[in-house]
């Protein structure tokens, strides 16, 4: 049962809309996304400053400020020979270049509870929204396998987030170890803990000063969304562009995606 109102501002008295529009460089759905946020953040416990500002840091980046709510899997030739050499070489790259049901389709088959290339489950059940949920045992974990596109509504898209997130055990003043938990690796860990650290220590966003972060430095080649191991695309860009950071645009590398159930590259 969702927490009143009254209880939700008393709960996260930090996480304001206009506090939100800043984090988010005034992405045009704030408003819905803020109502979303106060809904499901207290329900699932992720309802400290610290963990919002996680939930927020790692969110953010993957969907580049809530923008990206599915991968896009148009990759060109040239970047299908240099992302996924496991499944790609000069003899089949012409044939899937560009063809992003075709890519999904193959990179993603028999693994994450997916069928083979010929049954489309890798892009039926490609990464899709904050946190860019991947694979049919995933989908099935969530409740969402019978259609799919619903995670990428706004509603769906918070709750799923929210819960997965609200599984992490770990030091939530850990950004390097939170990303572990979504990624599945590190891909992206500098600009999230950039992220995290100004959320949690800027004035104007949280108004409670300075914090120590206890997070480590970039590094480590990331895995990511629930693959059985081997590489495969994150959400990107037409052209195969990498994930898009908070802040920079297009910044982060693609990654590989691992076994973690839900969690994403």
């Amino acid at each position: 049962v969702a927490s009143s109102p009254k209880i939700i501002e008393k709960t996260l008295p930090f996480l304001t809309p206009e506090k939100l529009k800043t984090i988010l460089h005034n992405n045009a759905d704030y408003q819905e996304w803020y109502k979303l946020l106060i809904e499901f953040l207290p329900q699932y416990e992720v309802d400290t400053l610290e963990r919002v500002c996680q939930f927020l840091a790692n969110t953010a980046h993957e969907t580049g400020d809530f923008k990206i709510l599915q991968e896009n899997l148009n990759y060109s030739k040239d970047r299908l020979l240099a992302v996924f050499p496991k499944y790609f070489n000069d003899s089949n790259v012409d044939q899937y270049a560009n063809k992003p049901i075709a890519i999904a389709s193959k990179v993603y088959a028999n693994r994450m509870g997916n069928g083979s290339e010929e049954s489309k489950e890798g892009w039926r059940f490609r990464g899709r929204g904050f946190i860019q949920l991947t694979g049919k045992q995933n989908y099935t974990k969530f409740g969402v396998a019978g259609n799919p596109d619903e995670i990428s509504s706004l509603k769906t898209a918070a709750d799923t987030a929210i819960k997965y997130m609200a599984g992490f055990k770990g030091n939530w003043s850990d950004i390097k170890a939170v990303t572990k938990y979504v990624n599945g690796g590190t891909i992206g860990l500098e600009d999230r803990q950039k992220h995290f650290e100004a959320y949690l220590n800027d004035p104007s966003i949280t108004k409670v000063g300075t914090a120590v972060s206890s997070s480590s430095p970039a590094g480590g080649a990331g895995v990511g969304v629930g693959s059985a191991g081997g590489a495969a695309p994150k959400s990107s860009s037409a052209g195969g562009m990498p994930s898009s950071g908070i802040a920079s645009g297009f910044s982060s590398p693609i990654s590989e995606r691992s076994s973690s159930p839900g969690s994403s590259s």
